[in-house]
């Protein structure tokens, strides 16, 4: 296995009152929360400078798949989040999830899958695991010793939501699983469920056994010549058919690309009747989600559980942004 990369500079996180301001080990760990004093917000930027690396990782099977690694730039070893892009999509249309998950001490690694059927993206992502847990973690390898494969968490928007969960459904090393506005369809228009795409909500998820928050919106459940996120196939149903702890967050006045960073961006976009919503506040909140998440899960830092389904969410909730609804001892 080999991987070529090329690196920008580190970004650092802009000055925040309301930020980490201390992370008291190298994992960057919050001993503030696991010492009993106040909770850090996860919607701010953490404490850690980010680098940005570009890399062809060439797993068992000999496939080349390019990837985006967002990876704080000293200490370690740090968690590992997988985050996986819509259909038509790529790493730089989630660029700020990277960035900001890797302020707080996770290394985000957002691939560039096949594309072809969703069996073969899930094997990718399988080959990825595996890549981790051999030369990628290695000193002077291209995660340079700061990756802890044993601490995952598998994510993704849309297509790419399915795949976190046909993965974690098939192989048992994630400890998290993160959706945002998953969609169960098994292609284009006409296709339907297969072995090659089969369908993961209900058939599958009794089957995927790591916690999981799932985020999503039904702006785009039906209207247009073929919903963005329909219903029968939405987040609602993989929440719906979960056996393992879940949570489910809806987004009430946004569209299935208000979580982009650019959410006009261009054809795969279009097709999806806009939200109401201001899509960078959907977005901040969504990262938000997923930091606390990851700090609970990952992190065995137990409070965070308060702003997924708990007192912190409750303003969400007031101000009519969000709706939530936890299962099977979330």
């Amino acid at each position: 296995m080999s991987a070529g990369a090329s690196t920008s500079g580190p970004t650092t996180a802009a000055d925040s009152t309301t930020g980490p301001s201390t992370t008291g080990d190298e994992t960057g760990d919050d001993t503030e929360t696991t010492g009993g004093g106040p909770l850090l917000d996860p919607r701010a930027e953490g404490e850690h400078e980010v680098e940005v690396i570009e890399v062809d990782i060439e797993t068992d099977d000999g496939t080349t798949i390019p990837s985006t690694i967002h990876l704080p730039t000293t200490g370690g070893p740090f968690p590992v989040v997988l985050l996986m892009p819509g259909f038509l999509l790529g790493p730089d249309d989630y660029a700020s999830y990277g960035q900001h998950l890797g302020t707080w001490g996770y290394v985000v690694i957002q691939p560039e899958l096949p594309g072809g059927t969703q069996a073969g993206d899930r094997d990718a992502v399988i080959g990825l695991l595996d890549w981790l847990e051999g030369p990628g973690t290695l000193e002077g390898a291209v995660l340079g010793g700061r990756a802890d494969a044993e601490l995952l968490m598998l994510s993704g928007h849309s297509r790419g939501g399915k795949i976190a969960f046909l993965t974690a459904a098939s192989d048992g090393r994630a400890d998290a699983v993160f959706g945002i506005d998953p969609v169960d369809s098994a292609g284009g228009p006409g296709s339907q469920p297969g072995p090659d795409n089969p369908s993961v909500a209900p058939e599958l998820m009794p089957l995927v056994v790591a916690p999981m928050t799932i985020v999503g919106e039904t702006v785009n459940a039906t209207g247009g010549f073929m919903s963005c996120a329909p219903a029968d196939e939405n987040f609602q149903q993989f929440f719906g058919a979960a056996t393992a702890p879940a949570a489910s967050i809806e987004f009430l006045t946004a569209n299935h690309m208000s979580f982009l960073d650019n959410p006009n961006c261009g054809l795969a976009c279009s097709a999806c009747p806009a939200g109401t919503d201001d899509p960078a506040v959907t977005r901040r909140m969504t990262q938000g989600y997923m930091v606390a998440f990851a700090q609970w899960q990952l992190r065995g830092q137990d409070g965070y559980r308060e702003y997924l389904a708990g007192d912190f969410t409750q303003p969400d909730i007031d101000a009519g942004l969000v709706t939530v609804d936890a299962i099977n001892g979330y």
